[in-house]
């Protein structure tokens, strides 16, 4: 699996959103040479070699005008792994009656179900020479970042400004508490089961009323719980990589030499341009999987090599078979997090307030 896209011209039927994600895969992980873009079925040719297709065009059945086509091997990225699969499982058996398919994923917690990304290593230098299919603003942000990134810039200037210049702590993504109880309100839409949604409900009242200090003390508890271990793999990982996300940001919040980039803001484009030469980024990982090659980490390699500070807290090769794995691990990170909040100098310098979250980190 891992040599079946070098030197290939892959097709991707996917939504302009998609696009920048794909590039990255494609060209980073997958070392394609060669990607054109497609929006509507319609537009593909009768004959295709590999079709990448994103999940977003099972939503609206799309599948009869796709069926017509000849495709000799669909693959489908699994962005939330079990979730998506979980899903999309009836509209993927029903392309596998007439398709060859292959499902990749940011976790190993499924093999026999999908490919991991955990097997594919990230490259700095883009394998892509031909892009097809996009529009010009996608193809400059791509080839030519720095552009893109001063692009960026003027358009925010107001805040841009404070960031080009100054040395901060930053994260890009979603984290605080409404995030973490939008997306566990989201979550429990999809009904995976009761014991999932009595777990969302008692973590978002929890946070919703503690303080993220009580907060901690009553997840540690909680994950110890059987109701939490009762639950499958996907989504213990899940709640507990958006719960330490949490927990570290909450008291991250209180430094003048942090800054929290919510997806709700404004597009300030931190983590695709390399411009900001004087920021240094945090990743706790993909929330739905353990791989090493997920889209974050392609940016932070890719713009900030050395500067980017890894707070993951399960392995690339985890084995989540081992019994009780969610405890061993969660237990280390509490036990550091407690010692992490007695540290409340929240003037301190960018190299003092590293050398203290520094200490968070559980594995090498």
């Amino acid at each position: 699996m891992k040599n079946i896209f070098i030197k290939k011209k892959i097709n991707i039927l996917c939504p302009n959103t998609r696009i920048d994600n794909y590039l990255a895969y494609c060209g980073h992980v997958f070392e394609v040479e060669n990607v054109n873009f497609f929006q509507k079925v319609k537009f593909l040719k009768d004959s295709t070699d590999i079709l990448f297709l994103d999940l977003n065009n099972l939503i609206n059945n799309n599948l009869k005008s796709l069926l017509s086509k000849k495709i000799d091997l669909i693959i489908i990225l699994l962005w939330n792994s079990d979730r998506d699969y979980f899903f999309f499982k009836k509209k993927i058996f029903l392309l596998k009656k007439k398709f060859k398919v292959r499902l990749i994923s940011p976790s190993n917690f499924s093999e026999d179900i999908y490919f991991g990304l955990n097997n594919f290593t990230i490259k700095r230098k883009s394998t892509l020479k031909s892009i097809k299919g996009i529009s010009i603003l996608k193809r400059i942000k791509y080839n030519f970042p720095f552009i893109f990134g001063i692009y960026n810039f003027i358009k925010y200037f107001k805040d841009a400004k404070t960031l080009i210049f100054s040395k901060k702590l930053v994260y890009v993504g979603i984290g605080d508490k409404s995030d973490v109880i939008n997306q566990l309100l989201w979550l429990k839409k999809f009904n995976y089961s009761n014991k999932f949604n009595k777990t969302c409900n008692i973590i978002s009242k929890d946070i919703n009323k503690l303080n993220y200090i009580e907060f901690n003390k009553k997840f540690y508890k909680f994950i110890n719980t059987k109701l939490f271990q009762d639950l499958p793999i996907n989504l213990k990982f899940y709640l507990t990589q958006v719960t330490i996300k949490y927990l570290v940001l909450s008291h991250l919040n209180n430094f003048k030499n942090f800054y929290h980039k919510n997806n709700s803001s404004y597009p300030l484009d931190l983590l695709r341009t390399g411009i900001y030469r004087r920021i240094y980024h945090l990743n706790f990982g993909n929330s739905s999987g353990n791989a090493k090659a997920e889209m974050r980490q392609i940016y932070l390699e890719k713009f900030y090599n050395n500067k980017y500070l890894d707070l993951r807290v399960f392995k690339n090769n985890e084995n989540f078979k081992i019994k009780n794995i969610f405890k061993i691990r969660f237990k280390v990170f509490h036990k550091k997090l407690i010692q992490f909040y007695k540290f409340k100098d929240y003037s301190a310098n960018l190299s003092n307030l590293l050398r203290e979250i520094k200490k968070l980190k559980t594995i090498n």
